[in-house]
Formats: C-alpha cells, structure tokens, sequence
C-alpha cells in the first residue's frame, strides 16, 4: 500500500511568530519556509490497514526559535485527508490546549486550516471545525542552543 505513488503528496510548511490559533485564515501573517513535491507521509486512511511511513517535513532553512517565545506552524498537503492527526481520547481537544511537552518545548492542538488543492489561495479559506482542534503526530527534531 505504501508504495504505490497515489500515497505521495506535496507538502508546503508555514510558520509564523506567535500562535497559530487565530490566525489560520490571515494569510498574511503566515511565511511559508518550506514546500516539496512527491512526499511519502503517513495519511488518515479508514478502509484498509496500513503500516505508516513518515516522510520529513521540507525546510528551507533552520529556525531558531527563541527561549520563551511562541511560533504557529502549518502544514498542508495535497491530500484531502490530510496527515495523520491525533484524537484526544474521551472528547477533543481545544485549540492552544498543551498536547505534548518536554522541558524546553510545549506542543499545542490547533484547528485544522483546510482547503483542496496545491495552492495557498485555496488552503486559507476556512478550517474544518471551530470547536474541535487536532494534535500533531510525529517527531519534533530540534536542538538547544
């Protein structure tokens, strides 16, 4: 199943200083640092079982997040379902609620800015449900400085 190329998708990545929550349909204040073609992601999948494979999230350049400081991230792809999120079991999360944590790093749930398609104009239009935010499923790699 992970091999076919319909599981490859394009990924485009965003960021912007401060939180994501708020702010998922002001295309302006995002700055998109990385985009690649032909990804292999895990993606939602509901009709048959699978064994995920996770790509790596393209960066055009490192960020230095500064102690203290808050930065949203987006990431689209062109897959209408998406990548594989986390479900809060018992309920759902809450948008900026704290998901993960370490002690340099809070993780926090936001709402998921949707749209169809490869192109920004499309992925900034509206987010999927208001009331109920997702976690990110993955492996954050950073470094201390």
């Amino acid at each position: 199943y992970w091999r076919e190329t319909r599981d490859l998708v394009n990924v485009s990545v965003y960021t912007r200083e401060g939180q994501a929550s708020g702010n998922e349909l002001l295309r302006g204040e995002w700055d998109q640092v990385g985009f690649e073609e032909n990804v292999r992601m895990a993606r939602v999948n509901f009709t048959m079982n699978s064994n995920p494979t996770y790509g790596t999230l393209p960066l055009v350049r490192s960020l230095v997040v500064e102690a203290g400081s808050v930065r949203g991230f987006l990431v689209h792809t062109t897959d209408d379902r998406g990548l594989v999120l986390r479900a809060k079991e018992q309920g759902s999360w809450a948008a900026t609620e704290i998901t993960d944590t370490d002690d340099h790093m809070n993780v926090r749930a936001g709402l998921l800015a949707c749209g169809r398609g490869d192109t920004a104009d499309k992925l900034f239009q509206s987010v999927y449900s208001a009331a109920n935010a997702a976690a990110f499923v993955g492996i954050i790699d950073y470094r201390v400085l």
